[in-house]
């Protein structure tokens, strides 16, 4: 397995699935699994070793196996995963032998990465990043603390009135 990470997102927190222990693992769980390149995968079902290409978002699912990862009977772990469909988080797509599940809205809630820099062009970020730092501060400026310690002093001084 490759290593990575997925994002989560913060209003996840107000869904229906977050409510429910069991569906939020299960949720977190199809997150992990799926795949987010475009891949083939290889795997033994009832006819023998079979290859499917499984898409960014998308994962192969049998409730068989999926059941003896959280310890749940099989008929549960469906029943849960087509909750999850039900409240338009997943999709699923069945045959005989597997399921393919595609996350919905894979691509916006899990973007490809960003490209990661190379060492000059990180050299060259920060030089731009240090050279607006300087630009932005002005020294010839005062603080807000110091034009402010200076109104109350002019205030305290005592003006001869003439």
């Amino acid at each position: 397995m490759e290593r990575g990470y997925i994002k989560l997102w913060r209003k996840s927190i107000d869904s229906e699935v977050f409510s429910s222990e069991p569906l939020w693992l299960l949720w977190s769980w199809c997150l992990i699994k799926a795949s987010h390149k475009k891949r083939f995968v290889k795997f033994h079902s009832g006819k023998g070793y079979q290859t499917v290409c499984v898409l960014p978002g998308q994962f192969i699912f049998g409730r068989n196996k999926a059941a003896e990862v959280f310890s749940w009977s099989p008929s549960t772990t469906w029943n849960r995963i087509q909750k999850l469909s039900e409240y338009g988080c997943l999709t699923i797509e069945s045959n005989k032998q597997y399921s393919i599940i595609t996350i919905c809205n894979w691509n916006i809630y899990q973007p490809e990465e960003e490209t990661i820099l190379t060492s000059n062009e990180h050299a060259i970020d920060k030089q731009l990043t240090s050279n607006e730092h300087a630009i932005d501060t002005n020294k010839n400026v005062k603080n807000e603390e110091e034009v402010i310690k200076d109104i109350v002093v002019k205030e305290r001084q005592i003006i001869p009135i003439f």
